[in-house]
């Protein structure tokens, strides 16, 4: 009965710590997505920056050369067109901020599950453990008492009786050691 146990938390261990592994896999995943789109957002505010730039200097009247109407009008259609980039980098901003905070919530509620998952299984793995060790006590005092009943009946009657005494950590058998030292 208790090599059956011990398969069955050997088999949900195994399964615990591949959950972990998963876990822990998913999280890298979303660690380097996060990355990712903490470089493409970085490189989104230097275009932004560039390109207002360039829209400041088009808007105060900054020719490249000595023009006249023309170089005016098509001056209004550089602001017009470096206005569109401007809004547009500007959007990809905000959708790479917003990715980002959805990253970073992703990340913290699989950090969550992650340290509740583990606390779980350190809880079931020390209630095993626990159990098991009570089992063992409980089985060695329950044979003590049968081979001093035995003792008993085999002296018939002789005059002194003994106490019955607790079992002490020393007297525990062998194999409880070697689970222990396994365990951890």
């Amino acid at each position: 009965m208790t090599t059956e146990k011990l398969h069955i938390e050997t088999a949900r261990a195994n399964a615990a710590e591949k959950q972990i592994s998963d876990v822990m896999s998913l999280f890298k995943n979303t660690h380097d997505q996060k990355m990712k789109l903490e470089g493409e957002l970085s490189r989104i505010r230097g275009d932004l920056g560039w390109y207002k730039v360039q829209l400041d200097v088009a808007q105060k009247g900054g020719s490249w050369s000595g023009c006249s109407l023309a170089c005016s009008l098509t001056s209004s259609v550089e602001i017009f067109r470096a206005q569109e980039i401007v809004e547009r980098v500007d959007r990809q901003r905000v959708e790479a901020e917003e990715a980002v905070v959805r990253a970073r919530e992703k990340t913290r509620k699989l950090s969550e599950a992650r340290a509740v998952d583990l606390a779980m299984e350190e809880g079931r793995r020390l209630g095993f453990e626990e159990g098991l060790k009570h089992g063992r006590i409980m089985a060695h005092v329950s044979e003590s008492e049968k081979s001093r009943s035995k003792s008993r009946t085999a002296s018939a009657g002789g005059s002194g009786s003994r106490k019955s005494q607790p079992v002490s950590q020393s007297e525990l058998p062998e194999a409880s050691k070697v689970y222990k030292s396994s365990a951890r």
